[in-house]
Parts: C-alpha cells; structure tokens; sequence
C-alpha cells in the first residue's frame, strides 16, 4: 500500500471521527462540513510535510481539502506535479481551470471554476446548441439570506442556458454585468465566447458556476464534472430487431451535425451499445449513418456492426430455411439408426457400431 492510499485512509478515517464527535456534543449544527474539512485538511497537510518534506504542497493540499475538494489522492497527484489543481476546461478561455466547489445533488448543483492560477476568463460553449434561456442586466452581488427570498434568476445573477445534443443543457452563472453576447434562440458553437467571468447574483467572488441540465429545470442536474472537457454521451436504446440499429465496437465514436468529417462535433456514443438508425449516406470513405435529424456517425474499419430490420418476409425466409435445415438432420438421424447400433452410452454421449 503506497502513502496516497495510507492518506486516504486517514483522511477518512479522521473524517468520520470529527463528524460524528461534533454531532454528538452538538459544537455545530447546520454546518459541519466547513469545520470538518479544515481540520481534516491541517492534519493531512502536517502528515504531508513531515513525510515529503515539501511545504508548499503541503499548504497548497491544507487548503484544497478545507475548500471541500475531497478527492485526495488525486489532488495530491496534481500538487506534486507542479499542476496546482489546473485541469483542461473546454469552457472557460485558456482552457485550463481550477475548482472552488464540486457538485453535491441537493446543495450544489454545479461546479465552481475559474482559470488557472484563478484568473479570471471569458466563458465559452461548452458545445453545438441553441440559447434557451438568457440574462445579461443584473449589476448586483446578492447574500445567499437576500437570494433565498429572491426567484433563481437573481440567485444565478447573468446566467446563459444552451441545450444541446440528446436532452443535454449546459447552464453558465454569475456572469458580468453587460457581458452576456447571446439571446434566446441564437445557434451556437462549440467554443463561442458567451459570456465573461463575473460575481453577479448569490456568489461569493467572481467565478463560473457551472451546470449540466437534462431539462429546463434548473435544479434538473448531473454531475458536470465529467464533461468539463468531454463530449456529452448519447444515450443507447435496447436491442431490437425490428428497427434498423447500429452496435457500437469502439470508444469515443463521434457524432457530427451532419454526413461529413468536417461537420460539428455533438457528442460521442457509448461503446457496446445499440442505436436506431433512419438513413445511409456515403461520402469520403466512410458510410453514414443517420441518428435524429441533425445526428450522423461515419463508420469504417468495423467501428459498427450494422443490424438492419427484420421484416416479416425475413422472417419467413429464415423459417423456411429451418425447416429445411431440420428435415436435413431427421434424416441423418434416421441414416444413423439404420445403419448403426448402441454399443454404449455416458450421459449424452454414444459409442455406436455398423451394422453388419
């Protein structure tokens, strides 16, 4: 067992213990995890200093974990590579970010990012889309106490809504004042400038909160985590022989806007998995394949296996062929029973002789 896995072990462990001392003597009640991680993160980073030697990193990782960003392991991965919690970020301009707050479902329904070093950036689309929902005139910072009596919209302060591919919404909060360059209904592309990082609505600091939405609904969220520099998923159907589907033998197998290479990327589709398909088209080298109206994936080099329907005609086809399989081997049975005998016989195994 190496140190990273020894200190998460700890981390836990003291976690727990922390948790459940101050609720049993009750030294806070609604907010407990403030507390917990900055003493959690004190002991982890005095354990990180007295083995690496390294204070810096150590400081640096006191200060993750006390920001509520709990997966140690990999944070202490990225301290020590000189990274300082910088990741790669297809939606903020440089396209490298940093996270103040991760996703919780029920408190936290986004991410908090801003540009490496935190620095602030401008915000771009995460994909291909159309605006839904758009504001660019609110010129305040609210309390959480003052946005809690206010509708969402002022919580969200500037905030761009753009739905994309297969029920997927992207949602971009806390934009400056007069920044916002979109309005509802207008197309846009992965990496249009949308907006400009800022402090409006409840927000402690300028930053990007930052949302995936399967509907309008704005707490209607997933983890968006995984997508801050990856294409959405398009979600399988089961298999079915009745429709023409493709089945997918590869990962990462791109969806585009239309039948060409030089098309927009949508999303990519999920390896192992069934999708229906509605048209053909051949166009350089690859045979296309029509998704939805506006979704197409190129297949090549056995990326696909392709199932067309079944027809009743099929069907019978197959059916009458059976038949004759079946009436094949009755009648090597038959052979067999006139022309050999059972000498001996293990389970479903038989020794059989010629008949003389």
């Amino acid at each position: 067992m190496n140190f990273d896995n020894i200190l998460m072990i700890i981390t836990m462990i003291v976690s727990f213990v922390l948790a459940t001392i101050a609720k049993k003597y009750k030294f806070i009640s609604n907010n407990l995890i403030p507390l917990q991680n900055i003493l959690v993160g004190l002991i982890v980073a005095i354990i990180e200093w007295i083995i690496t030697k390294d204070f810096e990193v150590a400081l640096a990782l006191s200060g993750v974990i006390a920001g509520g960003t709990y997966d140690v392991v990999h944070n202490l991965q990225k301290l020590r590579e000189g990274d300082w919690m910088a990741f790669r970020c297809r939606v903020i301009s440089g396209g490298y970010c940093e996270m103040n707050q991760g996703y919780k479902k029920g408190t936290h329904y986004g991410v908090d990012i801003v540009g490496k070093n935190y620095t602030l950036a401008n915000i771009l689309a995460h994909s291909d889309g159309v605006v839904v929902k758009a504001r660019g005139n609110c010129n305040k910072t609210y309390s959480s106490n003052e946005a809690a009596i206010k509708d969402w919209g002022d919580g969200f302060g500037n905030f761009v809504m753009i739905k994309h591919i297969d029920g997927y919404y992207t949602q971009y909060e806390h934009l400056a004042y007069n920044s916002v360059k979109v309005k509802v209904g207008d197309k846009v592309k992965k990496g249009d400038i949308i907006g400009y990082m800022g402090s409006t609505g409840n927000a402690n600091g300028a930053h990007l909160h930052f949302q995936v939405n399967k509907s309008t609904t704005w707490n209607d969220t997933i983890d968006p985590t995984p997508y801050l520099d990856s294409d959405f998923l398009v979600n399988p159907v089961n298999k079915d022989r009745s429709v023409n589907q493709i089945y997918v033998n590869v990962s990462d197998l791109r969806v585009r806007d239309t039948y060409s290479l030089n098309s927009n990327i949508l999303g990519i589709l999920k390896e192992n998995s069934y999708y229906n398909y509605y048209d053909v088209k051949e166009n350089e080298g690859y045979t296309w394949y029509k998704l939805s109206s506006n979704e197409w994936v190129g297949n090549k080099d056995n990326y696909l296996t392709v199932y067309p329907k079944i027809t009743i005609e099929d069907l019978e086809a197959e059916n009458e062929l059976l038949k004759k399989e079946i009436n094949i081997l009755k009648e090597e049975i038959a052979s067999i029973k006139n022309n050999y005998k059972v000498i001996f016989k293990i389970g479903k195994y038989y020794l059989i002789k010629e008949k003389k």
